[in-house]
């Protein structure tokens, strides 16, 4: 969440039906909700995901989707990601899907957790997406010292 205080993470925490754990906290295995109460570390913790759900795509724009993604993590967002081409691009590749409403979250991820095989060819894919995107910085280099 953007606002971390006791009631913010008390309003998220109460939304779920199984038991939440705080990153802060001590870590129970057994819980498998875990809500991040710290600004700055999501992109190491994404590597624990099996899906991520990534937000601001029901606003003007989307997080970072790439983060996930890297881990082998199929990434879902909602409908407000046609101005990001890396969004745009997963979603084309088969390692993303964007979402317009809650049921459509529910079946997706529902998809997600009881089809294993459907999960990892989507975190598969989702890798090999943001593989290919690599290599930028050399490119730009080249282009602009070649004389």
């Amino acid at each position: 969440p953007h606002e971390i205080n006791k009631k913010r993470i008390r309003e998220i925490s109460d939304k779920f039906k199984g038991e939440t754990q705080l990153y802060s906290g001590t870590i129970d295995e057994k819980k498998n909700i875990l809500i991040i109460d710290n600004m700055g570390n999501l992109s190491k913790i994404y590597k624990y995901a099996q899906i991520a759900y990534v937000g601001g795509g029901f606003g003007k724009g989307i997080h970072n989707v790439l983060e996930p993604a890297i881990y082998k993590i199929p990434v879902i967002f909602g409908k407000n990601y046609h101005k990001f081409p890396e969004a745009v691009g997963l979603i084309d590749a088969g390692g993303a899907v964007s979402i317009d409403s809650y049921s459509m979250f529910d079946k997706v991820l529902n998809d997600f957790i009881n089809n294993e095989k459907h999960r990892k060819k989507a975190g598969e894919i989702a890798q090999e997406y943001c593989k290919s995107l690599s290599g930028a910085t050399d490119i730009i280099y080249e282009e602009i010292f070649r004389t």
